[in-house]
């Protein structure tokens, strides 16, 4: 089980190894210079240039190839703490490329580093102290095709077999397993032997030729792909989902077809279901003007979830209060905030909501604002939308509320703005400007038990 294990993590990156070996010399990413160690941003064993987007550095050949030498763990978690710590203390330190081959991609390599500064190298500390086997030091590719000489790599060897026998000596970190691998004791090197690489090349050569993905390009009918995206077909129907996307992107795409996918997103979102796609959908056909008032009302409508509370309380001594909260929870896309107003976009779609209470009563008495003293029909609470919000509301009543239960009733009467000057005016929580005129108005009736404590 242990062999087959090790066979199935290895294919994978000998499959591209032996396509690419024979033509190392002649690649262009192979031209890589010794560069400070400082520059590198290491996440775990591997790391990048700041923006250079060809070249992954790892300070290990094969710790993500070969399974490493103890079941578990594969090297101790603080790893990335030691290398950090050596760094600071060797602050010259520099990166030296020793091979270097295309990681799933023919612009992107995946080079192989020691990490020196001077005579010391922090590959070699790593295996030293028992964080990994030094077999995960072992290049990948031919001797002759290394970015190092002979030399240096057979002195590299040396000093990586005394690591190890010194760290299985000193029990370090992995060496304190209970179990090991008995076919390769300390000082000898594994590597997947010539009957392993051959049966490797064997699957290689007998694996099925991966078919390219399923693609549909301008030529399809609007019609045909939209009953392929509604189909039982799933790669069909994500072929179809993309080229919908790359049309409506390119106002390709008609306002019968904007609506038909939007109206099935709205359906589904009512199951709590709600892709990314459709909140792109939206704010594309708004921005194009092939968004029905119908749908775009219907979107404003289920926008939002809202839930009533009242709970009772004392101001001060001998001096009720009655709390109202409103609890405004976002149905849409990613993080449940709309998708208009993803990553800072500055759309006209943005969705500002308005809160009117009417009609506010405690057992029919007219309640006040236990903040303003005024009617609570004359509030208007203008929010901008940024994610769920909770809107509490002070309530007074003359005279006050009597022990004892009692009921709360009245009207909440939601409004919905789009535009910026709605948004901006809401976020200095001021009104919004005369003259624009609300997307939607809903209506919520509110009746409320609840009980006030004696005081």
């Amino acid at each position: 089980m242990h062999r087959l294990y090790h066979c199935f993590i290895m294919v994978g990156f000998l499959i591209l190894l032996l396509l690419v070996a024979g033509a190392a010399h002649a690649q262009s990413w192979r031209n890589i210079d010794s560069i400070p160690a400082a520059r590198i941003t290491w996440q775990g064993l591997s790391g990048a240039d700041g923006e250079d987007k060809t070249h992954l550095y790892s300070i290990k050949a094969q710790g993500s190839i070969a399974k490493p030498y103890p079941k578990k763990p594969p090297y101790p978690a603080n790893v990335q703490a030691y290398m950090e710590f050596w760094l600071s203390k060797h602050p010259k330190a520099l990166v030296i490329p020793v091979e270097a081959y295309p990681f799933l991609s023919a612009s992107l390599a995946r080079v192989y580093v020691w990490i020196v500064d001077g005579d010391e190298n922090l590959n070699v500390h790593l295996v030293e102290e028992g964080f990994f086997r030094a077999s995960t030091q072992l290049p990948m590719l031919r001797t002759a095709d290394l970015l190092v000489s002979a030399q240096e790599f057979k002195a590299f060897r040396k000093k990586l077999i005394a690591a190890e026998i010194a760290a299985a000596n000193a029990e370090k970190g992995i060496w304190k397993q209970a179990e090991r691998e008995p076919r390769w004791p300390p000082g000898e090197l594994g590597f997947p032997g010539i009957r392993e690489l051959a049966e490797f090349e064997r699957i290689a050569q007998n694996a099925p030729v991966e078919k390219p993905p399923l693609t549909y390009g301008p030529q399809k009918p609007e019609g045909d792909l939209l009953g392929i995206f509604y189909g039982d077909d799933i790669t069909a129907s994500v072929a179809a989902r993309i080229e919908l996307h790359r049309r409506a992107e390119s106002e390709e795409l008609s306002q019968e077809a904007f609506s038909s996918l939007i109206a099935t997103g709205l359906d589904q979102q009512l199951h709590e279901y709600w892709p990314p796609f459709y909140g792109s959908l939206i704010h594309l056909a708004f921005q194009q003007g092939k968004l029905p008032d119908k749908l775009l009302k219907r979107y404003a409508r289920q926008a939002i979830v809202l839930q009533f509370q009242v709970k009772s309380d004392l101001l001060l001594p001998n001096t009720p209060l009655v709390k109202f909260t409103i609890k405004r929870e976002g149905r849409f896309a990613k993080n449940k905030a709309p998708k208009i107003i993803e990553d800072n976009q500055t759309s006209q779609l943005l969705l500002t909501t308005g809160f009117h209470i009417d009609q506010m009563k405690i057992d029919g008495q007219p309640a006040l604002n236990g903040r303003t003293g005024k009617r609570l029909n004359e509030t208007w609470l203008y929010q901008s939308w940024r994610g769920n919000k909770v809107l509490p509301i002070m309530i007074m009543t003359d005279p006050p509320v009597t022990p004892g239960p009692h009921t709360l009733t009245g009207v909440l009467t939601v409004r919905f703005l789009t535009g910026v000057a709605a948004w901006n005016a809401a976020g200095e929580r001021k009104p919004p400007p005369d003259g624009l005129l609300p997307v939607l108005e809903a209506l919520y009736d509110i009746e409320l038990a609840f009980s006030m404590a004696d005081y």
